[in-house]
């Protein structure tokens, strides 16, 4: 389950897209999007017009119009367009995503005591002109 509040672009809209549901902010900001197209003239590289065409099946003339535009779609669009499961009010978000987790939970047969993915931190040094990363450094 995936929820997004705020603005899901590019591949963090591609990481919701590869969930099996997503919930959205109704608020008018945010937004799911996958902006390469406007903004680098690339086609999203990591499947996402694939998963929105047919993982999630947008219409194809949805599809298009939807990766030429860099402000990505909102709310009651976004879900009439099936871009997101389905949308919330702020004030009802957390209540709205402990229901979807208890459901699929449910419905899940995996053992209930999963214990979810241990990720081995960054190696990471910052000073005062650069930051590194184990084999990436930015100055």
């Amino acid at each position: 389950i995936t929820l997004v509040n705020g603005t899901a672009a590019g591949g963090g809209y591609e990481l919701a897209l590869a969930t099996d549901h997503i919930m959205m902010a109704d608020d008018g900001a945010a937004a799911v999007a996958l902006p390469e197209v406007p903004l680098l003239a690339v086609l999203p590289g990591t499947g996402g017009l694939t998963r929105v065409v047919d993982k999630r099946k947008v219409r194809r003339d949805h599809a298009d119009f939807f990766c030429t535009i860099e402000e990505g779609i909102k709310g009651k669009r976004a879900v009439s367009w099936r871009l997101v499961d389905e949308i919330a009010p702020n004030s009802k978000l957390e209540g709205k995503l402990a229901e979807r987790v208890k459901e699929f939970a449910a419905k899940s047969k995996r053992n209930g005591e999963g214990k979810g993915l241990a990720l081995t931190q960054l190696d990471r040094t910052i000073d005062d002109s650069a930051i590194r990363y184990g084999f990436v450094s930015v100055d």
